[in-house]
C-alpha cells in the first residue's frame, strides 16, 4: 500500500520524492535505507529519491528534484528562464532560490540563492514551484550582459509569457533592488514596439533597429485583403 501510494506522489512529481515526503507516506528512514539498498530507489538529490530507473536526460525531473531540497523552495534564475523557454544555453547546474538571507551557495548538484521578498513572484509551471518570469528576468538582469538580458527579454515577449505592462508593474515592486535598474534598461528598448505581434526575436530586433535609425514601423504580421 505505501509502494503504490508512493509510486502515485512520485507520477505526479517526475519521478521525485523528498525524505520528509517519504516519511509522510509513513516509511521510516530504516525502510528508506531498504528501498535504496535493494535498488528500487534512487538518491539524486541530498534528502531526494527517484524510483529506479533514472533517465538521464530528465530535465523536468532535474527541476522538480531541485525544489525538494529544502521547503518553500522554488526554481529560479538560470534554471528558471530555461523551464519557461527563455534560456537555451547549457548550464552546469539547476538553480533555487529558499527564503531568507546571505549569498548563493552550491547544495549537492545545485546553486542555492538566498531571498527575503520571494512574497508574490512564485508561481507553478507544470507543477513545478518557480519564479514568475517577471522575477526571473529581474534575476537574471544582476548578472547577465546587456545584451543575452534583452535577448532574453525578448524571447519571453514573444512567447508572450509576460508583457510590457506586467515588467512595468514589476519594476515599480521591485525597484531599488539590485537588477532593477538594467531590467529597466531592457524594457525601455521595447517599450512602444508591436512585440506581441511578432513571431521571431528576429522581428523585434528589426523593429528596434528601425526605430533607433527613426525610420517608420511597418505593419507586422497583420492580415490584409484576407491573406
Amino acid at each position: 500500500m505505501k509502494d503504490a501510494r508512493l509510486a502515485e506522489l512520485a507520477g505526479r512529481q517526475y519521478n521525485r520524492v523528498s525524505r520528509r515526503q517519504l516519511r509522510e507516506l509513513g516509511l521510516s528512514d530504516a525502510a528508506i535505507a531498504h528501498r535504496l539498498a535493494n535498488g528500487r530507489l534512487v538518491s539524486v538529490e541530498e534528502g531526494v529519491f527517484a524510483i529506479a530507473p533514472v533517465l538521464d536526460h530528465d530535465e523536468r525531473g532535474k527541476w522538480m528534484g531541485a525544489t525538494l531540497t529544502a521547503p518553500a523552495t522554488v526554481l529560479s534564475n538560470a534554471s528558471a528562464a530555461a523551464a519557461w523557454g527563455i534560456w537555451l544555453r547549457p548550464r552546469q547546474f539547476e538553480t533555487v532560490t529558499r527564503p531568507g538571507s546571505g549569498g548563493p551557495r552550491r547544495h549537492g548538484s545545485g546553486l542555492v540563492y538566498r531571498s527575503s521578498t520571494l512574497e508574490g513572484d512564485c508561481t507553478t509551471l507544470r507543477g513545478i514551484p518557480i519564479t514568475s518570469v517577471e522575477r526571473t528576468l529581474l534575476d537574471l538582469a544582476r548578472w547577465m550582459g546587456e545584451r543575452a538580458l534583452a535577448r532574453t527579454l525578448r524571447e519571453a515577449l514573444r512567447l508572450r509569457l509576460t508583457t510590457i505592462a506586467a515588467l512595468g508593474d514589476g519594476l515599480g515592486r521591485y525597484h531599488g533592488r539590485r537588477g532593477s535598474r538594467r531590467l529597466a534598461i531592457a524594457v525601455a528598448r521595447y517599450a512602444g514596439l508591436p512585440v506581441e505581434r511578432a513571431r521571431s526575436g528576429a522581428e523585434i530586433r528589426a523593429l528596434e533597429i528601425l526605430r533607433a535609425a527613426d525610420r517608420p514601423l511597418p505593419l507586422l504580421n497583420e492580415r490584409i485583403a484576407g491573406e
